[in-house]
């Protein structure tokens, strides 16, 4: 009994709610604006409706049944629908045959050549159109010609589909975007960073990084050797170099790279001690990053070149060489800044003059600053006092005899030492014209999400105690050579396990980036530790 009654209260509620629209109905129409407005919210209140279906009622024919209309499907049309339509079903198929006549241009081009297309077509005899027809066709717009033509398009099999849009990250959408016009005026302390590969022009398998930071104002530069492309061994050194650096760090702008436009980044410059702005420059604008690109070749290409670099030896003979050569750069090799334009150097008919400032190191830029605290004011005065620039040039070329020889001692074979002395003199006579070429291109391309769940158990897990002492002996072990040992050691035991092992040693890789760079780090700091201790020789007379 009380189901009956309820029903029978809803299907009065109903029934009220339809007679009070239907009386609605016929005073809408002769509201004004805001009457209208003032009416709906009413309506809204009394019936519990929701707004738009308020509307959509007050503004369709009278019907029987009570509610929001069902959606139309494909084929059927209501007859509202058909008497506000403007190009009937004849201006469709003259529109289809138009576009199959024009080889299927788009709505933009194809509204350009009808007047064009539609006379050749009737004076060669393909097309009679009657005149109030061809009026109509002549007048459609682009866009309604794109829409009119989307099922034609659709059956055609879609291959006129728009481009989708690039993925933009939150991290970049978050991100102030600096040009090259951004830093005038800029003080020291204001940096731009960038990646370097050493993938000899193959970007297949593991290799070494150099991360590159450059001073805007002073030249001030750092190298860092990482030994893969990460995001948080970028963090790790950051946070290293924070030390090594004499003036406080303000502000890094980056490009678009992954490595640098990810949260941990953005988060570790937000939380800081004191906040680091982070700024980007515009995808495919190498100029915007003008000053670190620079030093990309003068620092990084003119001194290690465009050869492969792989493995633990050549990653701490290139820290070693780094460790030095951040002490000469900085301390004894002055360059000119370009002085912006002025009236005075426009001429008519050429170009405008181009005028440096006095060629000074980025040592003496910084002593010059007024804004240096006197303890990175002591410690650029020490280094200036001890630093040997002959000893710093011996260390630099002994490394990149090295590098040559894949990490050996240059005197390890003396048999092939006039082979390596010849090979030497030929790399270090190519390194003034290595910078000049173009660094390997970057892969694009977006990468799925991780998935962070299992869906089976791990392989891999009663055989990473072995895998982590190998790990802990050579960092750079790939996950191919890892699972070959394996299968030396257990054939048949761990095949098809490959990814699940690389996913598992790169995330113990990211777990200890800060140990693998502060091991890194070590060599900077002792090499500037052998700078400042050593006794100045006397003078001889």
């Amino acid at each position: 009994m009380a189901s009956a009654s309820s029903s029978g209260e809803s299907q009065l509620q109903r029934q009220r709610r339809r007679q009070l629209l239907e009386a609605a109905r016929s005073r809408y129409q002769l509201l004004n604006y805001q009457e209208k407005g003032a009416l709906v919210d009413e309506l809204v209140e009394l019936s519990g409706y929701h707004r738009k279906s308020v509307l959509r009622l007050l503004r369709q024919q009278p019907a029987d049944h009570e509610g929001p209309p069902a959606r139309a499907g494909a084929d059927h049309e209501s007859a509202a629908a058909l008497g506000r339509r403007r190009y009937g079903p004849e201006v469709v198929q003259l529109l289809e045959t138009l576009w199959e006549a024009s080889d299927h241009l788009c709505g933009k081009r194809l509204a350009a050549v009808l007047p064009t297309l539609v006379e050749a077509l009737e004076r060669h005899g393909h097309l009679e159109i009657e005149p109030v027809l061809k009026r109509l066709l002549l007048q459609v717009s682009p866009a309604t010609i794109d829409r009119l033509l989307a099922p034609a398009r659709s059956a055609q099999g879609g291959q006129h589909r728009r481009r989708r849009s690039r993925i933009v990250t939150g991290v970049r959408r978050r991100t102030t975007v600096r040009t090259f016009n951004g830093w005038k005026g800029v003080e020291p302390g204001w940096f731009e960073m960038d990646l370097v590969a050493h993938c000899g022009g193959r970007m297949e398998g593991p290799f070494l990084w150099t991360l590159v930071l450059t001073d805007v104002a002073s030249g001030w530069s750092e190298c860092v050797p990482l030994p893969s492309r990460d995001g948080l061994l970028v963090r790790s050194a950051l946070q290293e170099l924070r030390k090594l650096i004499p003036m406080p760090l303000r502000g890094i702008d980056v490009d678009n790279d992954t490595a640098f436009m990810n949260e941990e980044l953005e988060r570790w410059c937000a939380e800081a001690r004191v906040p680091v702005e982070l700024t980007r420059s515009r995808a495919y604008k190498s100029n915007d990053q003008a000053w670190v690109e620079q030093k990309n070749g003068m620092l990084v290409r003119r001194v290690v070149g465009h050869r492969r670099l792989e493995g633990a030896q050549q990653l701490e003979r290139l820290c070693q060489l780094y460790a030095a050569l951040r002490l000469f750069t900085n301390i004894y090799q002055p360059s000119a800044k370009r002085i912006p334009f002025e009236e005075a150097d426009l001429r008519e008919g050429r170009r405008p003059r181009r005028r440096h400032d006095e060629p000074l190191t980025p040592a003496d830029r910084l002593l010059r600053w007024g804004g240096m605290g006197r303890k990175g004011r002591q410690r650029i005065e020490k280094l200036q006092q001890q630093c040997d620039p002959v000893a710093l040039l011996g260390t630099i070329r002994h490394n990149q005899a090295a590098l040559v020889n894949g990490g050996r001692e240059p005197d390890q074979e003396r048999e092939s030492a006039s082979t390596t002395s010849q090979e030497l003199d030929s790399f270090l006579n190519s390194l003034r014209l290595l910078w000049q070429r173009s660094e390997p291109a970057k892969r694009g391309g977006w990468q799925a999400p991780t998935r962070t769940y299992r869906t089976r158990a791990d392989p891999t897990l009663s055989c990473w105690h072995l895998v982590l002492e190998w790990l802990l002996a050579d960092p750079l072990l790939t996950g191919q050579q890892a699972m070959q040992r394996l299968d030396r050691e257990q054939p048949g035991l761990y095949g098809g396990s490959l990814r699940t092992l690389q996913r598992r040693m790169t995330g113990w890789r990211v777990a200890n980036a800060e140990q693998v760079v502060g091991m890194q780090m070590e060599a900077f700091q002792e090499q500037e530790n052998d700078q400042l201790n050593r006794k100045e020789k006397p003078r001889q007379r």
